[in-house]
């Protein structure tokens, strides 16, 4: 296990990012080496700097045991560093079947430098510098953007968090309220959740033609198999409730029937339990239809509410049930 890399000095560092290259580290050591390349320019640049010294080393048959076989095989796998090292041939003068010995070493060098005087070749080798150039500062931005990205991610985790926690507070205040309520008969009272099996309670206001605000938020994970939606109304008493569950493009996702309201200090209140893999990351809009005692179907009130999922989350629908 390799130690903290920001602990490190310059000639661990080098090592350690010589072994990543090579394809020497585990996995867990090539996470912890990724973590640091992509929050740390400076790890970058000498990344970069370790990697071209490797190249020159091989091309100059400076590399021997496990360090040019590790090259061979792990390194030049990739084919866009196949094509680097046969350009950094190119610049050294050095063939494909260039001998690795230290005098074909120094006679790769000593071509290199005759040839260097030579206009052609001295604008093809600022040409290289340009583009390199132009590519570093390119993946210096690229990583800066994605650490911002990254931030973003995690305030936007943190808050989600927060949020699912005042959802739960608010639940539990308005079961309290509704348990203190004698008034409501105890078979009016529809259970919130089952017993043992994780429950997301969501308190909804009928808000669908609302422009402004933040939309209702329903955090769910892979932990949570139940939703129960907590629907206040201002409306009139119906003898039953029914409620279709819709995309905000009308296509019609899921019914439920026979449902009962009570009444509360805010209105009145209609429960629906529904199954969490029924519901997929994105918009929903719940209508709520009141059934007078003729059967006659009313829609009341509807509802828009958002599902949101944790990072990493795949957030895909279950199968829905009418």
């Amino acid at each position: 296990m390799i130690d903290d890399v920001k602990t490190m000095n310059r000639s661990e560092r080098s090592a350690l990012m010589a072994r990543y290259i090579l394809g020497q580290l585990s996995e867990e050591e090539r996470a912890r080496v990724e973590e640091e390349y992509f929050a740390d320019s400076d790890f970058f640049e000498e990344m970069v700097a370790v990697e071209n010294d490797l190249i020159d080393s091989y091309v100059a048959g400076r590399l021997s045991g496990v360090e040019l076989q590790q090259f061979e095989n792990h390194f030049l796998s990739n084919p866009e560093h196949r094509e680097r090292v046969e350009f950094a041939r190119s610049l050294l003068g050095s063939g494909p079947k260039a001998e690795r010995s230290g005098e074909s070493s120094r006679q790769a060098g000593a071509t290199w430098r005759l040839r260097w005087p030579a206009p052609a070749l001295r604008f093809a080798a600022a040409a290289v510098f340009l583009g390199l150039l132009a590519c570093g500062i390119w993946l210096a931005m690229s990583n800066i953007r994605l650490g911002e990205e990254l931030a973003q991610m995690r305030s936007s985790q943190t808050k989600l968090e927060q949020e699912q926690q005042e959802l739960q507070r608010k639940n539990a205040e308005l079961q309290a309220e509704i348990a203190r309520r004698n008034s409501v008969p105890q078979s009016d009272l529809p259970p919130l959740g089952r017993k043992g099996e994780p429950t997301m309670v969501l308190t909804l206001s009928a808000d669908l033609t609302r422009s402004h605000g933040k939309p209702n938020i329903l955090p769910l994970s892979s932990g949570i198999t139940s939703v129960v939606l907590m629907l206040e109304s201002d409306g009139a008493s119906y003898s039953s409730y029914d409620i279709s569950l819709e995309t905000p493009e009308g296509t019609p996702l899921l019914h439920r029937k026979g449902l009962k309201s009570w009444q509360t200090s805010q209105g009145r209140m209609t429960a629906v339990q529904l199954p969490a893999s029924a519901l997929a990351r994105g918009d929903y809009v719940l209508r709520l239809m009141g059934v007078s005692s003729s059967g006659k179907a009313q829609e009341v009130d509807a509802y828009s509410f958002r599902v949101v999922f944790p990072i990493g989350s795949s957030g895909h629908r279950g199968t829905t049930t009418p």
